[in-house]
């Protein structure tokens, strides 16, 4: 663990990082994680079932701009948003203390999902120290 971060390695050269919200009961709630395939860099945000599809939900940190993530697959278990990695998203990762991910609920109301970024930039060096 790196502050809330957690370093994940399910094959060898194949690891992410990842954050959980949980709620008062220790549930899950939702996750964000960041992860490396080599050279290909993916962020994917793991959302609660029961939330519009129709709209590309906006990922900020600290209150930036906004990104549309677009919604990829839905299982039992919830829907996988992926957000688009740039050098930009990665600074404002490193750099920032909160990302969030905003959903609509059926009746069109905003859902902000907030994800603390505390320990993100170490756990960020120790994946790149793993996957190369």
């Amino acid at each position: 663990m790196f502050g809330n971060w957690g370093l994940v390695c399910p094959q060898p050269k194949s690891c992410q990082i990842q954050v959980v919200l949980v709620n008062k009961d220790k549930k899950f709630v939702a996750a964000l994680a960041y992860g490396k395939s080599g050279a290909n860099q993916t962020l994917v945000g793991i959302v609660p079932l029961g939330f519009r599809l129709q709209n590309n939900p906006p990922f900020a940190v600290d209150g930036g701009t906004a990104i549309p993530g677009n919604y990829v697959q839905c299982l039992n278990s919830g829907c996988r948003v992926a957000i688009p990695v740039n050098d930009a998203v990665l600074r404002s990762l490193q750099g920032g203390k909160q990302a969030t991910l905003t959903l609509l609920s059926p009746t069109s109301k905003q859902i902000p999902l907030s994800f603390d970024l505390n320990g993100f930039p170490a756990a960020k060096a120790a994946l790149d120290k793993k996957v190369q």
